[in-house]
C-alpha cells in the first residue's frame, strides 16, 4: 500500500515539473542514460518552417510549407512499398526523403543524415 502512495507522489511531482524527491539514500536511483534510438528532446518545428512569436516565449506560431498532394501521395506509396522489403535502412531512407529535416540521434540511422556543416 505504501508503494502506491510513492507512485502517486512521484507522478504529482513529475506533473508539476519536478523535482522528484526521496526521503532516504537507500532508495537506489540509477541514471541509465538514453537507450538506443531515444532522444532527450523532441524537435517541435523543422528547420524550414518559419515561426512567429506569441505572448509567451515558449509558444510559437508556425507557418508550415505547403506540399503537392499528388507528390506526397506517390512518396508515401513508395515508402509503403519499400517497407514490404523489411529493410530498415531503406525504409528509414524513404522516410527521410519525405521529411528531410528529420535528423536521427543515438541510432544506426544517423549515417543517413546529411553531413553537419562546420559553420
Amino acid at each position: 500500500r505504501g508503494s502506491v502512495f510513492v507512485i502517486l507522489r512521484f507522478r504529482e511531482q513529475i506533473e508539476h515539473g519536478g523535482p522528484v524527491t526521496v526521503t532516504h539514500p537507500e532508495i537506489k536511483i540509477e541514471f541509465t542514460g538514453l537507450r538506443h534510438g531515444e532522444k532527450l528532446y523532441e524537435e517541435l518545428l523543422n528547420v524550414k518552417e518559419q515561426t512567429q512569436p506569441t505572448y509567451h516565449e515558449k509558444i510559437m506560431i508556425a507557418s508550415v510549407r505547403e506540399y503537392d498532394y499528388d507528390d506526397v501521395k506517390e512518396r508515401i506509396a513508395r515508402l509503403v512499398e519499400t517497407s514490404y522489403g523489411y529493410d530498415d535502412m531503406e525504409t528509414v531512407r524513404a522516410m527521410k526523403a519525405l521529411v528531410p529535416e528529420f535528423i536521427s540521434k543515438n541510432s544506426c540511422f544517423e549515417r543517413l543524415d546529411p553531413p553537419v556543416s562546420a559553420s
